[in-house]
């Protein structure tokens, strides 16, 4: 049994070993990276032997929220303005983060990632009640987009007192994402009463969470 031994000037070394029993088809070959990694990266088969560096472990998490509030009014709508990166207090994305334009989010590379949508309602008092729902929308050709995951729920003064009421929905997916020219994400809004969705310049009450899980 054969194996590569790296010795180092000051006497010692490093050997490399073939595995104990013989491959059980064919002579296996890896190729290796044209380049370094960067720190903490590890190797990474496609499974043909093409060895790629990739970051071990959750590499990409970002936080977006809307600044100024939405209305649906016995209608729907895609968020498409007033976007903008978290900047509360403590919050740092990890990573390259999200890039979005007119409500359209574009992921940074390629992988597994998980989508949370969370949104923060209101409907006035007096109003018959509301249905209102929250959509999670995903396209894989950048051009026709599918309502991948939603929640739906019910609000609003049933009684007609004059009161406020508030709701809170929740709506999350995962996506794999293969292209990041192809595979984007939008979300979306509808009621069938007023409902006024708040946006905040300082906390998120509408947001989406991105949160890169694994390699595609």
């Amino acid at each position: 049994m054969s194996s590569i031994k790296l010795k180092h000037s000051g006497g010692n070394a490093v050997s490399l070993h073939p595995p104990t029993s013989a491959p059980s088809a064919s002579d296996v070959q890896f190729k290796l990276p044209t380049a370094d990694g960067t720190a903490g990266q590890v190797l990474q088969t496609d499974g043909s032997g093409n060895l790629s560096w990739v970051t071990a472990g959750i590499s990409e998490v970002d936080t977006w929220r809307i600044t100024s509030s939405a209305n649906t009014n016995n209608s729907s709508a895609d968020i498409t303005a007033n976007w903008a990166r978290n900047t509360a207090t403590g919050f740092s994305k990890l990573g390259t983060g999200m890039s979005e334009s007119s409500g359209i989010f574009t992921f940074p590379s390629t992988g597994i990632y998980r989508v949370d949508f969370s949104t923060y309602g209101q409907v006035a008092g007096g109003t018959s009640s509301s249905v209102a729902v929250v959509y999670i929308n995903v396209t894989t050709d950048n051009s026709s987009y599918s309502q991948v995951s939603g929640q739906a729920g019910s609000i609003g003064d049933a009684g007609g007192g004059g009161s406020y009421y508030y709701c809170g929905f929740n709506a999350n997916t995962i996506v794999d994402v293969t292209n990041t020219s192809n595979v984007k994400v939008k979300f979306s809004l509808y009621s069938d009463g007023n409902v006024t969705w708040f946006g905040h310049t300082n906390w998120s009450r509408t947001w989406a969470n991105f949160t890169k899980l694994a390699e595609t």
